[in-house]
Order: C-alpha cells, then sequence, then structure tokens
C-alpha cells in the first residue's frame, strides 16, 4: 500500500516555491495495553470530572464538552482564553514551509531535532524539487525552515538531503532546550595510564560500517512472546535480569585491562568478491502471527 501524505504545500526558498507533500518517516512499534476492570475485564472509560463541583450525593460532577474551556495558571490565577483568541495566535498559512537559510550540516545542534518526517514532490513540481535537491547536495548544506501544519503550532524544521526525497527534522526552539551547566558536575582526573586503557578499548569496539539492522526491541519482542503464549494456553516462565553493579573508582583499571583481554575481535571487511549482503526479512509480527492462527 502506497504511504499516506500527512501534509502537502510548498517548500519556498527565493523567489521559487516547490510543491511537496509530508510522509511518516518512522513507525512506532511500541505494543499497548488497555486498563481494564479486573472482575469483568472491560476497558475502563474516562470521564472529565470537576473537584470543586458537586451533584446532589456530594460527588464530583463530570464536566461536558461545552463547559470545557482552556486556561493557563499564573500563580494562583487562571487566565483563560476563547477559542477565537488561541486560533489568531495561529500562522497566517499552513501549506508553506519557508526556507530562512542553508547552512552547513555539521552546525546543528542534534539535541533540537525530536521528528522526522519525508518530504517527497509533487507531480507538479518534479523538476524544481530535483534542483532544490541537487543544489543542497552539491553544497552540502540543509535548510532552516518552519513548518505549521493544520494551523497549530508552528514548528522549527531543518531539511536535508535524504537519498531522492528530503528529510525533515522537526526540531525545538532554542529557549526549549535545557542549559548543560545544570548537569555538569566536575569530573575527577583520569591518569594517562587509563586513558591509554579506555582508547584501546574503544579501538577495539569500532565499526566504521555500523548496521543499526541488528538492533532490536528485545521487550517487545518478549512482550509478543508472552502473548502468544497465553492466547495458546501455554505456560510462561518470567526470569528478570540482575541490574549492572557500578565500577568503583579503584577497580576501574583491572576491569579495563578485563575488558580488552575478553572483548571478540573487530571482524573483518567482507571480501569485494563477495555478493552483496540481502537485507534479512522481517520476522512476522503479533498482529500477522494472530491473522495466521485464526486462519487454520
Amino acid at each position: 500500500m502506497a504511504p499516506r501524505a500527512t501534509w502537502s504545500g510548498s517548500v519556498g526558498f527565493g523567489l521559487v516555491n516547490v510543491p511537496v507533500k509530508l510522509f511518516k518517516a518512522t513507525e512506532e512499534k511500541d505494543i499497548e495495553f488497555n486498563q481494564l476492570h479486573a472482575k469483568c475485564l472491560t476497558k475502563l472509560s474516562r470521564k472529565m470530572v470537576c473537584p470543586t463541583c458537586k451533584d446532589a450525593q456530594g460527588y464530583p460532577v463530570e464536566v461536558p464538552t461545552t463547559e470545557i474551556i482552556s486556561g493557563k495558571q499564573i500563580g494562583d490565577k487562571w487566565i483563560t482564553l476563547t477559542e477565537q483568541e488561541r486560533d489568531a495566535c495561529n500562522p497566517a498559512s499552513s501549506k508553506n514551509m519557508e526556507i530562512f537559510a542553508f547552512v552547513p550540516a555539521e552546525t546543528i545542534d542534534l539535541r533540537y531535532a525530536v521528528d522526522t518526517a519525508f518530504v517527497g514532490p509533487d507531480k507538479a513540481g518534479m523538476k524544481a524539487f530535483h534542483l532544490l535537491l541537487k543544489a543542497m547536495q552539491a553544497e552540502n548544506r540543509v535548510a532552516v525552515t518552519k513548518i505549521t501544519r493544520a494551523r497549530s503550532k508552528e514548528k522549527l524544521g531543518i531539511l536535508r538531503p535524504f537519498g531522492k526525497v528530503l528529510l525533515l527534522q522537526i526540531c525545538l526552539y532554542a529557549d526549549e532546550l535545557r542549559d548543560v551547566k545544570e548537569v555538569e558536575e566536575t569530573l575527577p582526573e583520569v591518569s594517562e595510564k587509563e586513558l591509554q586503557m579506555g582508547i584501546a578499548l574503544l579501538k577495539q569496539m569500532e565499526d566504521d560500517n555500523p548496521d543499526l539492522t541488528k538492533f532490536k526491541d528485545t521487550r517487545r519482542e518478549k512482550l509478543d512472546d508472552i502473548i502468544e503464549r497465553k492466547l495458546l494456553g501455554q505456560p510462561i516462565t518470567v526470569s528478570t535480569v540482575p541490574d549492572a553493579t557500578p565500577t568503583a573508582e579503584d577497580d576501574l583499571f583491572s576491569k579495563l585491562m578485563g575488558s580488552i583481554t575478553s572483548a571478540p575481535a573487530t571482524p573483518a571487511p567482507p571480501a569485494t568478491s563477495a555478493p552483496p549482503a540481502t537485507t534479512a526479512p522481517h520476522p512476522p509480527t503479533l498482529a500477522e502471527k494472530l491473522a495466521s492462527l485464526g486462519s487454520k
């Protein structure tokens, strides 16, 4: 099934407007659980109640949606805004990403990015999109932009070339970043011998061609297995992994030495004559397993 665009509009740089569409670049795979009533296994519902107003029996009253408004607490006072007042603060256009500057990729603080989306060309702007993409690739630049979706919050963004499309990184604003000095500590001295041992361990674990596809969400896999076993009426065995013990300062050197002597050697790169690697097929999801069980 072709992916569905989550937003359509244009990217503007100079006098050029490039029609584009946004597509999700990630897919959350976590397993969600609902809260149930233990007696009857009914899904619980949440109600909006007011703890100040009471009914005839003295219980908090349920508030209908027509009586719910928005407010911001300042000290002990609530400042309320109407829907019209909030809408008036929305940006005028929700259909344009204006590029403000093209900057070197390495100048962007990685803490800014909080979400990603693919930006692909609309049929009407294929050549203009290709021009923008090639120009950014040729100069190794990323674009600073802003985007508003559904006339709501205006978001800062970074556009990066990503193969034949652009990758939009939704970013925080500078005043949303915490000051690193809040968590900095006075660090103890490290001896030259300890430093060289640490570097040796680091080099032993180096990987110039990392393959992130080999990392799996083990929690989700275990939950999948437990749910499937319960569905089939199979016994469940639960085991726990003890927490790692922090390394004491006076034990640091021996731990470094032990790590170096026990760490496996970095695997050699494949020979040039070897056939190209293929992507391993993804294991079936829980939904796919359940569907196959239902068809039997």
